[in-house]
This record gives C-alpha cells, structure tokens and sequence, in this order.
C-alpha cells in the first residue's frame, strides 16, 4: 500500500480500536498469492446455501497481471484456460499474518491439479472482476480455515442476505437513472408547453388568456410539485444510500510504497499484511477501463497519494462492520476508475473495489 506516515499510522491507529474478535477476523482471513514475480492478494471465504464451499475470492484480473498482458476486450475460452494453468501452477498461498507489516507464518503451494478457478455470474467475460479459487482435496489451508470462523469470511450466497447489499447493487441504481430520466422528460415538455401557451396567448384576447392560463398554470403546477416530491422520495429513502459515506477497512499485501510512489528502503521485496481506512464515495456503477472495456458493479473509496492501495493489493478484501459482524464488500480492483471518463493514474483520486453482490445474488 502507498502511505506517508501519518496515514500509516491513522491506519493502524483506527484497525486497533475495533474489537479483537473482528479485527482477527479481517486479519487471518486476508492472504498473499505469489507466483514467481506476481503478488497478488484475496480472502478466505466459506460460501454457502445447500452445501459449504470454502476457497479464495480476488480479482479476475490478476489472471492478466501475471501474465504480463493487459485485460483481454474479448473473452477467449482457450487463452483463459491457459491463464488460469498459468496463474494456479506454482502459486502460493500465504496466510496467518500475526499482525500489520508481518509476513504469514504459513504457505500452501497450488497447481491447477489442487485447485481451481470458477468465474460464477462473471463467466464468458472480463466486465465484472471477481473469481474464486476453490480447493480440492484435503489440503492444510482448507483444513485451516475450517476449524475457526475468524479464519475465513461467512456469507449465503442466496439466502439471508443483509439489505445493504441488495439496496446497493447496479440494477437499482439502473432502475433509478431510468426512472429520474422518464420524470425528466415531463417537467422539460411542461416547461415547453408552458412557453407555448405563452406565445400563443399574445394573440388572444384578454379574458381567454386569463381562464386558460389559470387552468394550465394550476395543472403545470400540480404535475411539476408531484413529480419533484416522487423524485425528493427516492433520493431520501435512507435504503438507497446505506453504505454512502461509511467507513470500511481494505487489506492487502501488495508494494509497500511512500506518498511519492517509491519504495522505502530495504522494502522493494517486502509483502507483509497491510490495511488502510476509506470512505464510501460513490455506489456501484460501471467504470470505465483504461482501454474500451466496461467494468461493473465498482464501488469507489476515498484516497490519495498520501494513502491507497498499490500493485500487489489487487484482489484483497474490502470490509465493512457492522454490528460488531465483519462482511465482505469486495475486492481491490484498483485506482482512479470513473464513470464517466479516462483519467491519468498519478495523482491519485480514488481507489475502486468491485463489489460482491452481482446478477442478484452475492459472489
């Protein structure tokens, strides 16, 4: 992660005030994927519904970072069997972090014979940047994370899922726009209307333009105040905004780097366990990429040059607590991804996790 010590240290200083149970949690969850000169990161999840199912959620395009290629416009069945053998073959999985800026203690070795990769509602393209490595076999780390739920993330991928999560996704957010812009339409034609009778009424007499303006004036009137309370009503429904401005924790183990982008010394090779603190901005929405492509479901979180996330912390959990339960809102996509536009990756503006409620229904 990117830091100047002040925020370092407002980092650590805010990670220690959570309770002990949960900041475990987001401690010995979070791992290090390293595979000859990739870093990446994830998390250690166990989703269920009918059976339990316990691996590793991180960024699809790490695939593409240790591949050394930028992410692919087009889904190529055949060149993402071949990433995926590349990236599982000789990964290791680093985890047990005993504290910030501490290695994990233990390691287990992947290869594409132990593990494998499953893209879920993001299969057949490159626009939502979430996949998960499941494990086969008895291996240690699953044993690892089995036997304590501090170890890992616990989440239904159908079932009891917590509203924030519905209320944030993409579709609403669609479904609002759609709605906004269908009001919009109205208000615009009675103000055209309005500018009509307005025209047409300099050639009439007197005592028409006065019982047609009152009539008109009364309905425009009417029609203009209920379409502006309808669309008040939607932006104060507190539903729609409950992660807006909320504080979340983001992990990771990528470079660890000063406010000007370098390392410090005696750390270029160093991938230990780092956090830092950010601040809902934006709702998931789609993002534009670097190159033509369209990335779904982002959200985006305060940050600068002063404190962000780096290369190698592509992947590593976002958490958001909330009554005293850690959830998983996402994983590191990267920085200075919007909406709306392309802008340079120094300075910093913002940093973008891709959120982990997609398709109706969480990752």
């Amino acid at each position: 992660m990117q830091f100047n010590s002040a925020e370092k240290q407002a980092a650590k200083d805010a990670f220690n005030k959570v309770p002990e149970q949960q900041r475990n949690q987001m401690r010995l969850s979070s791992v290090r994927l390293t595979n000859g000169g990739f870093t990446g990161s994830g998390v250690l999840v166990k989703s269920s519904d009918s059976y339990d199912i316990i691996g590793i959620i991180t960024a699809k395009h790490n695939l593409c970072v240790k591949a050394g290629i930028k992410r692919p416009e087009t889904w190529d069945q055949d060149q993402v069997n071949k990433l995926m053998a590349d990236f599982l073959n000789g990964l290791s999985v680093g985890y047990d972090p005993q504290g910030i800026d501490q290695d994990p203690q233990k390691t287990q070795a992947l290869t594409s014979t132990n593990s494998d990769i499953e893209f879920r509602a993001g299969n057949e393209s490159w626009d939502y940047d979430l996949m998960f490595i499941s494990f086969k076999g008895d291996l240690e780390i699953k044993q690892w994370a089995k036997s304590n739920r501090s170890h890992r993330i616990d989440y239904s991928v159908y079932k009891n899922i917590p509203e924030f999560y519905k209320q944030q996704n993409q579709q609403n957010q669609q479904n609002q726009q759609i709605q906004q812009s269908k009001h919009n339409q109205p208000i615009q034609q009675i103000q055209q209307n309005q500018q009509q009778i307005q025209q047409k009424s300099k050639q009439k007499s007197k005592q028409q333009i006065q019982q047609k303006s009152k009539q008109k004036s009364k309905q425009q009137i009417q029609q203009i105040q209920q379409i502006q309370h309808d669309r008040q009503d939607r932006q104060d429904r507190p539903s729609k905004q409950i992660l807006l401005n909320k504080q979340v924790f983001v992990t990771g183990f990528g470079n660890i780097l000063d406010s000007n982008g370098q390392f410090p010394p005696k750390k270029q090779e160093s991938h230990p366990f780092q956090v830092r603190t950010a601040t809902i901005t934006r709702l998931p929405e789609t993002v534009l990429d670097k190159g033509d492509l369209c990335l779904n479901n982002v959200l985006t979180v305060t940050a600068s040059n002063n404190t962000s996330t780096a290369p190698g912390d592509s992947g590593g959990p976002m958490f958001y607590i909330v009554n005293n339960t850690v959830y998983l809102l996402g994983a590191t996509l990267g920085s200075n991804y919007e909406a709306d536009r392309i802008i340079p990756d120094d300075p910093i503006k913002c940093n973008n996790s891709t959120f982990l409620y997609y398709q109706e229904k969480l990752f």
